[in-house]
């Protein structure tokens, strides 16, 4: 099987009638209204149709951006089923990157960075900062430009190293303009990005200090996979990882080094997740020895499978997968931490546990495995609080995608009867 890497975009992917293609995929819906009943505004109606400028504003796009990647990432569990060797998000993108791998729940992470892009917001006036890409020229030239534009009112200062070919810098406007300015004249080309705050610089310490406590307080699971830190390009470790989230904010994005880590890793294949192709075009920037593909690009699936062809499973041998996809992405109603404890995260460890068993032996599960499996999933949704209804959709999902539903069809429905639910039409 393939080494796979799932990357994360960041702010500035933003684009109206972002996540609308797939709207038609139920885990897609779902995930869009769980992020509209989570902010408590229409965040679909924004990402779909609103207006360009209110969907840049941070606080906006922070959620819509993060919103679209799980909802691909979803997408992509539920069509190809892969896990990932590992994952990496661009700035923002190490959000979804987290999210996606089990370490905040997808309720919490849209809170977490509503929360972030508002301070972010606050932290400097309304057009006194800015961010600009600088293509062409040496690293070591863009520093010395930054440290010799700099003042003691005025810092401007590198950003992000998104590969061989770009640096972006940030700060305040008029230093960035001074340093843009110079760097265009000993040969670089410039680009002032459309995001509306100048972040990774030391003028994002309010915002770092704002989110410092709500990082602290956020409950984080073990990673189902390693994460790839944006400040040293090293993995997290779950325990520090609120710590690392709030150096993030004012420290450069070191995502060149985290495409070396990538390669050094043996990584064959990387996808791209959430809106555009911006982490493709840096990948091919940077000349990495493996090819990249993005969700949002059109024919993205067929292109995925087709690379991937051979290592995929048949989908019924893909049984046990399908559980863990399906639990990651129902929604949770139950609060109270030792009942999720007990009810949500135990038994999605036995389900991964049974799966990495089945993948080391390259065995199939046998049905009482996958009814092992069945119960820990009913626990699981009884648990979180899912209705009757949505769990008679989510079974009848996973049985027709895994061809078994004739194979438990009698004692699912005994199983919802008894519940008192109502199953016509199954």
């Amino acid at each position: 099987m393939k080494r796979i890497a799932l990357i994360f975009a960041g702010q500035g992917s933003q684009y109206v009638g972002m996540g609308k293609k797939w709207i038609d995929q139920p885990v897609v819906s779902r995930t869009f209204e769980e992020a509209n009943d989570t902010l408590g505004f229409d965040l679909t109606k924004l990402c779909f149709e609103g207006d360009l400028q209110q969907l840049t504003l941070t606080e906006n796009a922070q959620p819509a951006i993060v919103t679209v990647s799980v909802a691909a990432f979803r997408l992509y569990m539920q069509e190809i089923g892969i896990e990932p060797v590992l994952s990496a998000g661009h700035s923002l993108g190490e959000y979804s990157a987290l999210c996606c791998a089990n370490v905040i729940s997808f309720d919490n992470v849209l809170r977490l960075v509503r929360l972030r892009g508002k301070l972010m917001q606050e932290a400097v006036q309304s057009g006194a900062g800015a961010m600009t890409a600088v293509i062409g020229v040496q690293r070591s030239l863009i520093e010395e430009v930054c440290t010799d534009m700099s003042t003691a009112g005025e810092f401007v200062g590198i950003a992000n190293v998104n590969s061989k070919e770009q640096v972006v810098i940030s700060g305040h406007l008029p230093a960035v303009r001074r340093a843009s300015q110079k760097l265009a004249d000993a040969g670089a080309k410039v680009v002032e990005l459309n995001v509306s705050a100048p972040f990774h610089s030391p003028l994002m310490q309010h915002a770092a200090d704002g989110m410092e406590q709500q990082l602290k307080e956020t409950i984080c699971s073990p990673m189902k996979w390693p994460v790839i830190s944006n400040i040293d390009a090293k993995p997290y470790n779950h325990f520090d990882a609120a710590n690392r989230l709030i150096r993030q904010i004012t420290n450069q994005v070191e995502w060149a080094h985290t495409m070396d880590y990538m390669e050094n890793q043996g990584i064959e294949l990387a996808i791209e997740m959430g809106p555009q192709t911006i982490l493709k075009k840096l990948a091919s920037q940077h000349e990495v020895g493996f090819p990249v593909f993005a969700m949002d690009q059109d024919n993205s699936m067929s292109a995925i499978q087709k690379e991937l062809e051979g290592s995929l499973r048949p989908i019924k041998t893909d049984f046990i997968s399908r559980c863990l996809a399906i639990s990651v992405c129902t929604k949770n109603r139950n609060f109270v931490e030792e009942e999720y404890k007990r009810g949500v995260v135990e038994p999605y460890r036995n389900m991964q546990n049974l799966q990495s068993q089945l993948e080391e032996a390259g065995q199939n599960p046998t049905p009482e495995q996958m009814r092992a499996a069945l119960l820990q999933l009913r626990t699981l949704f009884e648990t979180k609080g899912v209705p009757l209804q949505e769990q008679l959709e989510r079974y009848q999902q996973l049985f027709l995608e895994t061809d078994t539903l004739q194979m438990f069809k009698a004692e699912f429905l005994t199983t919802l009867v008894a519940a008192g639910d109502r199953t016509n039409g199954y």
